[in-house]
């Protein structure tokens, strides 16, 4: 159930939203074995001198996603901007974990525009994408 957006106030922290990321559902993200590439095959991510298969961001980016859905409930997937700078790769076994502060909340007519800095860490603790959603809530 999403948070009422209405108790978001610049400064609230969104999230932690955790996602596993296994190889068996990048294989099936990516219809392997029928395809085979740097996201679902070992073989062909070694070929490419990669230790491992890497995750496709759109994977992982979902825990963004649920985050914000969390937040600000159906407003959140019909009217909003997202844009994220992806930073380092994600493996399988690594738990991608989503986070985001309120940056801006600016009132108007019926509804109010918020500005939500956001980004996802590795079981390590290291950034491995960040950016920015802009959200409309009807009203908020």
């Amino acid at each position: 159930m999403a948070e009422s957006a209405a108790k978001l106030a610049v400064g609230s922290r969104l999230g932690p939203e955790r996602l596993e990321m296994t190889l068996d559902k990048m294989k099936l993200y990516e219809n392997w074995p029928a395809e085979k590439n740097l996201h679902c095959d070992d073989e062909v991510a070694k070929s490419l001198g990669l230790p491992q298969p890497i995750c496709r961001a759109l994977m992982f980016s979902v825990a963004v996603d649920k985050m914000l859905y969390r937040a600000f409930g159906p407003d959140y997937l019909q009217r909003n901007k997202l844009s994220l700078k992806y930073l380092k790769a994600v493996f399988p076994g690594d738990i991608c974990t989503a986070h985001g502060e309120v940056s801006g909340a600016e009132a108007g007519a019926g509804a109010t525009s918020y500005t939500v800095e956001v980004w996802i860490e590795n079981r390590k603790n290291e950034t491995v994408a960040s950016g920015q959603a802009e959200i409309v809530a009807a009203g908020a």
